[in-house]
């Protein structure tokens, strides 16, 4: 009999070996007051690790739809809490799994023991492709996504032609996880799926396994009568970078009815690159309708990367500066972006008059956009506003922190200390990372001596990257030296 329902069983018994707190909160679980339940199930997930007696009361929770008065429900946070507790609660889910006669349960049970990422699940999720209800097989197949395995690749193929759509939607992202030659073939097959959902799910899996043999195919997509199954076909394309789709998706960024298409296929041309699309995405970029799809316009001319997109750009950006709206601080965030990536020293005072003067904008992104363009721009005149940024204690410290990372791409003197602020101070870890990377890259002792310090004083990824960083100076001194001897 299934135990992993609230009511359906007797619960076992409450560990005696146990805190007060912790008992009080089990017994929570077990009252017939659904906000009592979810409020223990609530605490339980913030404990973590300390939850872990709980588990066979959790699971017990699971399937517990209940609506409490206030917050979510008891099943939504006792998966949560399973989910937090981690590999302890594995083999505990196995074992209601092999018991449970009740799908959805078996469902939900599925699904949660994808997300402990555990190799040893995936044999029951396997198993599980051949369940007979529908959504059961669908949720195994959605936690194959999560958990990529050969072993799973068989038996997924086999169900790429179950008789239930949403199944074999799942099966699509699935076998995109899992990549390979058969695994495409099938994505190609069900390209041709009678049903939209599942169209779509194989060609947003063959962005995640892309593969030339899916070039055609995804171009007869371009055609579909569905909107999300052509902009998903779309972006896909783009991730194949063939030219052969660029003529079609410029055709659909200038017709296509429905304004995602068009997003998705800026943006899939801008990821092919082709210089010929630059005329057709500048008339986009001052023209669509939409301005997701100006945005989407503009990013694709800054990958790209052709000079022609630079004074188009950077006038529309002066333009966006003078109004205080919203949706323009994404636009010009855009732009300030796609400015940064085409490198020219014509977009210079543009951007520094955004870093300095649009203080008064709630969105910091815009700013922090600009100081980082700034630093891909060769021009020794970048220092000056950077460093301004930098030492301002009374500016935003994310804004700070861009500028002393865009700073610490030149080769202005304060660079290192300017990378070194970085490393100390930035809540964002790949900040901190990229200037323990730039850090490596300069031959100065201090530089040097500044990396050992961190590799000296950090820890787990901050640790690793001043280890590698280490690694490589040493390489090269070492190369250096040995092509010293040969002279």
């Amino acid at each position: 009999m299934c135990v992993c329902s609230h009511g359906e069983e007797a619960a076992p018994p409450i560990p005696q070996d146990i805190s007060p707190e912790l008992r009080e909160l089990i017994k929570g679980t077990l009252s017939n007051n659904v906000n009592e339940r979810a409020a223990a199930a609530r605490e339980l997930n913030e404990m973590g690790h300390a939850a872990i007696p709980a588990i066979p009361f959790l699971i017990r929770l699971l399937g517990d739809e209940t609506e409490p008065v206030k917050g979510l429900s008891p099943h939504d946070y006792a998966f949560s809490a399973l989910k937090s507790i981690g590999k302890p609660a594995l083999q505990p889910l196995l074992d209601h799994l092999a018991d449970c006669s009740v799908s959805s349960h078996r469902s939900e049970i599925s699904y949660l023991l994808a997300y402990l990422k555990d190799r040893r699940v995936v044999e029951a999720l396997i198993n599980l492709l051949d369940d007979k209800e529908a959504d059961v097989r669908r949720s195994a197949a959605r936690g194959l996504r999560l958990i990529p395995d050969l072993r799973a690749l068989e038996p997924l193929l086999a169900k790429a032609c179950d008789s239930d759509a949403e199944v074999r939607a799942a099966v699509a992202s699935a076998l995109g996880s899992i990549n390979g030659p058969e695994a495409v073939d099938a994505l190609i097959s069900l390209l041709g799926d009678a049903d939209k959902e599942v169209r779509e799910s194989a060609a947003s899996a063959l962005y995640d396994a892309p593969d030339s043999c899916a070039l055609m195919p995804l171009l007869a997509r371009l055609h579909d009568e569905n909107c999300n199954v052509r902009a998903k076909a779309a972006i896909t394309l783009g991730r194949l970078k063939d030219a052969r789709a660029i003529e079609p998706l410029l055709k659909l960024l200038h017709c296509d009815t429905n304004y995602r298409v068009r997003k998705y296929s800026a943006y899939a041309i801008g990821e092919i690159g082709d210089v010929g699309a630059v005329e057709a995405l500048l008339l986009v970029f001052k023209n669509d309708s939409e301005e997701d799809v100006r945005r989407a316009a503009v990013s694709a001319l800054g990958d790209i990367g052709d000079s022609r997109a630079v004074e188009p750009i950077i006038m529309e950006l002066q333009e966006g500066m003078k109004f205080n709206e919203p949706l323009l601080y994404l636009k010009c965030h855009a732009m300030t972006i796609a400015l940064g990536n085409l490198k020219d020293p014509r977009s210079l005072n543009i951007l520094t008059k955004v870093l300095l003067d649009y203080k008064g904008a709630p969105d910091l992104r815009v700013r922090i956009a600009a100081a980082l363009a700034l630093g891909k721009l060769s021009d020794g005149r970048v220092a000056e506003p950077l460093v301004a940024v930098w030492k301002d204690e009374k500016d935003f410290l994310m804004v700070r922190c861009a500028a002393a990372l865009a700073l610490g791409n030149t080769c202005d003197r304060q660079r290192i200390d300017a990378l070194n602020f970085v490393v100390n101070r930035s809540a964002i870890l790949p900040w901190s990372i990229q200037a323990i990377e730039r850090l490596g890259e300069i031959e100065e002792l201090r530089a040097k001596n500044l990396l050992r310090e961190i590799l000296n004083h950090s820890e787990g990824v901050l640790h690793m990257a001043a280890s590698i960083a280490v690694q490589k100076q040493e390489l090269q001194q070492k190369l250096a030296d040995e092509s010293d001897g040969k002279f």
